[in-house]
């Protein structure tokens, strides 16, 4: 999923052959200008932190936040 604001971007994602597991991007949509600041230890937690942003950020009712598990 990729959140994005006039030319800054946040994104969580899994980048095929480079990571195992998603993670979490910053930049801008200029090309090399992301940084990765953070892993999740899996698909599961990355999709609870898209609901999470998207609540915090208002997209989102907090009635559609569901999980198992931290």
């Amino acid at each position: 999923m990729t959140y994005k604001k006039n030319d800054v971007l946040i994104s969580i994602e899994k980048v095929e052959g480079f990571v195992k597991n998603p993670g979490l991007w910053v930049g801008t949509e200029d090309p090399n200008k992301m940084v990765k600041m953070a892993s999740f230890g899996s698909e599961d937690k990355a999709s609870m932190f898209c609901k999470w942003l998207e609540y915090f950020l208002g997209l989102e009712d907090r009635e559609m936040l569901t999980y198992d598990s931290v």
